[in-house]
């Protein structure tokens, strides 16, 4: 039940599907990458993305605040404490698990 023919042609025959994976997994990463812009709806504030995330993580440099449920709209209201001011860093996740970084610039906006 163990030939050892088989062997040699074994390599030969997964060696030409090897890079033909490669380039499906490229293709998400050639989409549109999420981004986000910060909008205040009086005490509430959302980030609304130009794509739909499957999850997303908030963080204050390397404190985690917390995780978000995905969609387009997301509410960070309860994930900024008033003493955070200046930049958070989203870690958006679609639904093959690509990860994109973006920072958000929050609190007073100096014109």
């Amino acid at each position: 039940s163990r030939p050892t023919t088989p062997a040699p042609t074994a390599p030969a025959v997964v060696t030409p599907p090897a890079p033909l994976p490669a380039p499906a997994v490229a293709r998400p990463a050639l989409a549109v990458p999420p981004s986000a812009k910060l909008v205040t709806e009086g005490r509430r504030v959302f980030l609304d993305l130009n794509v739909a995330v499957a999850r997303a993580e908030v963080y204050a440099g390397p404190r985690l605040l917390g995780r978000l449920p995905g969609g387009t709209r997301l509410e960070i209201t309860g994930h900024i404490p008033n003493a955070v001011r200046g930049e958070l860093i989203m870690h958006y996740f679609d639904a093959r698990g690509t990860k994109t970084v973006q920072k958000v610039q929050v609190g007073s906006v100096r014109k």
